[in-house]
């Protein structure tokens, strides 16, 4: 098989059967003291984002051998713990690169793409990733997605699209808060409002937000939360729902490490804009609720199971 830059130029899209080959090849020779199935499913994200993004990215964002990245990389490999020695950043790292590979993997047929990922070179590749997780949240069948190029306009500078059962266009803008964001009703409510005037006042907008996993610890959090979204509701009609997004690290007591995603949606019922179909599209959000999705490490264990 070719290498995963050359496929690039020969081919639009990465298939089931290219991941059926890269994985038939990575467990023909796993290192010695690795966990084959956890091996296996990394090199499968590694040699995707290869494709994806080319060579010299992937190496130079998730690769700890790679040491002289540009300045503009550095902040990419500090999100992926890409230089961290320590157990529980090398598992964040491994589920980071994992999950931005079976991301991109399972958007590839979505309109806009291809820019969106040509931007995530010199862009925060927290934000975008965590624009990507969002996006996401949008990819059921029975959505018609797309990203929108940026114009620079305000009022129609948002990130996306999406068409409802009734055939509307709802406005999506995407939002992610560094983990270094400290969480407070100010600081969420302007995430919120700035996202609200980038939105049309003529279209049922949609405001997505990837929020850090410590904003949730907080025991105030749902007191944030409600008084944020509650205000930006009361600035306008614009704004049908807010969907606010966030991953929960736990370990079990045998040592194993486990990551959730999760989400919440508020809706803005008294919206001239909003109607049914804002429920429908709000019922299907999620990648669990969406039978095409293809995870990484599912596909690994059927081909160990198979083969």
């Amino acid at each position: 098989m070719a290498t995963m830059a050359e496929l690039a130029e020969q081919v639009d899209r990465l298939t089931p059967d290219h991941l059926s080959i890269i994985v038939r090849t990575l467990a023909a020779s796993p290192p010695a003291g690795t966990a084959d199935h956890d091996f296996i499913t990394y090199g499968l994200a590694t040699e995707a984002l290869r494709f994806f993004f080319g060579n010299q990215w992937t190496n130079e964002n998730v690769f700890s051998i790679h040491k002289d990245t540009p300045a503009h990389h550095r902040q990419g490999r500090l999100f992926l713990r890409t230089d961290s020695t320590e157990q529980n950043d090398q598992f964040r790292h491994m589920q980071r690169v994992t999950n931005l590979a079976e991301i991109t993997f399972n958007l590839q047929g979505v309109d806009g793409l291809k820019q969106r990922i040509s931007l995530m070179d010199k862009h925060d590749l927290e934000s975008a990733l965590g624009e990507m997780e969002c996006a996401a949240l949008l990819s059921h069948p029975k959505l018609i997605f797309r990203f929108v190029t940026p114009t620079g306009s305000k009022g129609l500078d948002y990130e996306a699209e999406v068409m409802t059962s009734a055939n509307r266009i709802v406005c999506c803008e995407i939002k992610a808060k560094s983990e270094q964001t400290s969480a407070d009703a100010q600081t969420l409510w302007s995430t919120l409002e700035k996202a609200r005037k980038q939105l049309p006042k003529s279209q049922p907008g949609l405001v997505l937000v990837r929020i850090p996993e410590e904003w949730v610890k907080q025991q105030d959090i749902q007191t944030i939360v409600s008084d944020a979204v509650v205000k930006v509701f009361r600035q306008s009609h614009r704004v049908v729902a807010v969907v606010l997004m966030w991953e929960e690290w736990t370990q079990t007591f045998d040592g194993w490490n486990l990551v959730v995603s999760r989400f919440k949606d508020y809706r803005n019922n008294k919206s001239r804009l909003y109607q049914s179909d804002i429920d429908d599209l709000l019922t299907v959000l999620g990648r669990a609720s969406n039978p095409s999705w293809l995870s990484f490490h599912a596909f690994v264990e059927r081909m160990r199971r198979t083969t």
